[in-house]
């Protein structure tokens, strides 16, 4: 399958009106098929949405946000671990309050 940098997509298309044009504009050896361009149109037009779910608030798992965060994504560990620190109690804060 063909791939861009994953930045450039949206502003490819944006700028040349649709995926065949963006597409030309690349030049490359490895342009997608008409099958391939119908699958890429599919997502993004009809995704799959799932409408069987739950959400759960609970406590922030500190290390997988900083592995996500700082490892996957280099933002630096000195400003993530205070704001870490400044959510770790919004669990408790979100608890009903007691009438008495």
């Amino acid at each position: 399958m063909f791939f861009v940098e994953t930045h450039t997509h949206l502003d490819l298309i944006k700028k040349n009106g649709n995926i065949e044009n963006a597409i030309a504009t690349i030049g490359s050896d490895s342009v997608p098929s008409f099958d391939e361009i119908k699958q890429i149109r599919k997502i993004f037009l009809e995704p799959e949405v799932e409408k069987n779910y739950s959400i759960s608030w609970t406590s922030v798992d500190k290390k997988a946000v900083i592995e996500i965060l700082c490892n996957k994504h280099q933002f630096k560990k000195d400003r993530v671990e205070p704001i870490l620190e400044k959510y770790s109690n919004v669990g408790s804060m979100m608890k009903q309050k007691t009438l008495f």
